[in-house]
């Protein structure tokens, strides 16, 4: 009985990480989006084209949406190639950010991919000129500047 008993912890306990709506908040690092950038300002050489990140740098950082978004940019979707390549993620990782947003934080304005999945509910639940905790990931660089994409977003 004491087995049996065992048995079904252990598979409610596997179960209830299985959701399809668990995300891991906690793994993301409350910062700025000018403070997560800093933490990485030695490892970019201005004369690289692109740098990949595997370090799986994550956090979370509150920015205003102004409205803005566009498909993503060249550069940042050559990056975004590059590291499902060099990560050995799954060839359809290549498309996942098809959109970025732009974002404001600290009067500086930022192109930020976000998931195709969720572009649907962030126009339906965030307005331009609102606060909106986004959960983002560093994925590199490029000449431009740094990719971090989006995860994940709460409304303020």
């Amino acid at each position: 009985m004491a087995r049996y008993a065992l048995f079904l912890l252990a598979a409610a306990s596997a179960l209830s990480g299985a959701d399809a709506g668990d995300f891991d908040y906690g793994a993301y690092k409350p910062a700025s989006l000018a403070g997560a950038i800093a933490e990485h300002h030695e490892e970019k050489d201005p004369a690289t084209d692109f740098l990949i990140d595997t370090g799986n740098f994550k956090y979370a950082v509150v920015v205003t949406y102004t409205g803005q978004h566009r498909e993503t940019g060249a550069s940042a979707k050559a990056l975004i190639h590059r590291w499902a390549k060099a990560l050995r993620h799954p060839k359809e990782y290549e498309t996942f950010f098809g959109q970025e947003l732009e974002v404001e934080s600290a009067g500086t304005k930022y192109w930020l991919p976000i998931q195709n999945a969720m572009v649907q509910s962030f126009a339906s639940e965030v307005r331009a000129g609102t606060s909106v905790k986004l959960y983002i990931l560093l994925l590199g660089a490029t000449k431009e500047g740094w990719v971090f994409a989006i995860n994940e977003f709460q409304g303020q």
